[in-house]
């Protein structure tokens, strides 16, 4: 299973309740928060959201969570704890952001990516301190 499927499911398993899975209906819902999007941002969001005791619904579009997370394959966990501990050096942050510039042809905000990347090691490690177990 790879990594943004396992971090798909930990967000899921977080947000039960929270979410609705269903088709344009009419629901009623008394919420602190309302998440625009069920991608890896609006997820983080949404689970930054319970951890401060807040009540979050994250509306999607699509019928699945994730969004272009999904397709992030070797970005996330690049210089993460998780990876120290068990001895993954491969594929470094400077690998990760060299191969999707490449795959991109150079036509790609190189900032947000490297942000993207370099931070994707923390937001694993924070997902762990969450209890999830990859």
């Amino acid at each position: 299973m790879s990594c943004p499927t396992l971090v798909k499911s930990a967000v899921i398993s977080a947000l039960a309740g929270f979410c609705l899975v269903s088709s344009a209906q009419d629901h009623e819902l008394t919420t602190d928060v309302v998440v625009i999007g069920g991608g890896i941002s609006g997820l983080s969001s949404a689970m930054s959201v319970l951890d401060h005791g807040g009540k979050v619904a994250v509306l999607e579009k699509l019928p699945g969570l994730g969004g272009a997370g999904n397709y992030f394959e070797g970005a996330f966990a690049a210089d993460s704890d998780y990876k120290r501990r068990n001895g993954l050096k491969e594929p470094t942050a400077d690998q990760v952001y060299k191969d999707v510039v490449r795959f991109y042809n150079y036509r790609i905000n190189a900032v947000v990516l490297r942000t993207l990347i370099n931070e994707s090691g923390p937001a694993m490690d924070w997902i762990e301190t969450k209890g999830y177990k990859f």
